[in-house]
């Protein structure tokens, strides 16, 4: 199976793009920029903050896609690959209180997309999920779920619904009084699906909602 080195990071694609248009949300917060998220709510109608912990890797983005809405969260000596563990008492206080303190628009539905420094994911996840319709967040693959600490999310009140694949797998969590349910979300993304596998010359990507 002959897959792109960039498979990996794209893996989320199709789930976002899905979601987008199975709940045609009007605002979306991607917290964690990049090639493969940030291009795609792009091309959609509605209305997009993304935040950013790589003060250089901005300027990249901005200077490719042309965004002017991204907020810059430094986190100081805290780097990419910092686990939620090694973070003291007081640096989860400041991350979870600018999450906190975060302006969100007024406007239903929204979707709050999550792929940002390791540490922050978990935290961002329960400071903003009563905020939110739909949360998507990415690299939930068994090898990856503790380094993410995905197993600190608090889902009470959400149905959840993972794309897995040979790599990184991605979750859709929807709020259970807007879920329309597996059916529906399936169909609309078995296109992406195809013409993802296509693209990546890979042989198995499901959406299922069993993890």
């Amino acid at each position: 199976m002959d897959i792109n080195s960039n498979y990996a990071y794209a893996t989320h694609q199709p789930l976002i793009r899905a979601a987008i248009e199975c709940y045609a949300p009007k605002f979306a917060l991607e917290l964690g920029t990049g090639d493969y998220s940030t291009p795609v709510f792009i091309e959609y109608d509605l209305q997009l903050l993304s935040i950013e912990n790589d003060g250089e890797w901005i300027e990249y983005v901005k200077s490719k896609y042309g965004l002017a809405d991204i907020l810059y969260h430094n986190l100081g000596d805290i780097t990419i690959g910092t686990e939620l563990g090694e973070l003291t008492d007081n640096q989860k206080s400041e991350i979870i209180n600018f999450y906190n303190t975060l302006e969100i628009p007024e406007l239903k539905p929204n979707l709050l997309f999550v792929d940002q420094f390791t540490s922050c994911r978990a935290l961002s996840i329960n400071a903003l999920k009563e905020k939110f319709d739909l949360i998507i967040y990415h690299d939930c693959e068994l090898a990856s779920f503790a380094h993410y600490s995905y197993d600190h999310i608090n889902d009470n009140g959400f149905n959840k619904y993972f794309l897995k694949s040979p790599l990184s797998w991605t979750c859709l969590m929807i709020s259970k009084d807007k879920d329309k349910g597996y059916e529906e979300l399936s169909n609309k993304i078995q296109p992406y699906i195809s013409e993802f596998k296509m693209e990546y010359s890979l042989g198995y990507m499901e959406l299922t909602d069993k993890y």
